[in-house]
């Protein structure tokens, strides 16, 4: 025991840089979902490259509103997985700092925004109109001058009461 307690005293150092490390890992992991979070649901977008109509407009931005809640449930997941992960290495378990759950949560989140991204660019299409259905009206209106035209009198003499 005397041996363990020099050689923790005497490699201190080495334990506190690796313990640093793995901080700073899952400090940085975090941090990158939680700038994921920031730009999908707090930074304001303009959405320059659909064409925003009165019409579409708050179907539009439903369906953004719909989007950025449903990324946050795999981002949430992704946090507390490696919060796990980190709990579970520092009682000195044999885990790995990857799993297959931290990569499908990102993949989730990825297809979320490509599938979202794909709808509203569908919703907001022009609307194309086929040439040859289509057909062209011209309406011409002729005013002739008007002519005072004479009524026929009548000769009845019959009163009506």
């Amino acid at each position: 025991m005397r041996n363990l307690l020099n050689f923790l005293l005497k490699y201190n150092y080495w334990f506190l840089f690796i313990l640093l490390e793995v901080a700073s890992f899952v400090l940085l992991a975090l941090l990158a979902v939680f700038a994921v979070y920031i730009v999908l649901v707090l930074k304001s977008h303009r959405l320059k490259g659909f064409n925003v109509t009165k019409r579409n407009a708050q179907k539009l931005y439903d369906m953004y509103a719909l989007c950025a809640s449903l990324c946050k449930i795999p981002a949430l997941m992704f946090i507390s997985e490696m919060m796990m992960i980190t709990h579970n290495n520092m009682l000195m378990a044999d885990e790995g700092w990857f799993t297959l759950q931290l990569v499908l949560d990102l993949l989730i989140i990825a297809i979320l925004i490509c599938l979202f991204r794909h709808l509203m660019q569908k919703m907001t299409e022009p609307e194309v109109h086929e040439e040859s259905t289509a057909v062209r009206m011209t309406a011409v209106v002729k005013e002739e001058p008007a002519v005072p035209s004479e009524a026929p009198e009548t000769n009845d003499t019959t009163e009506r009461s």
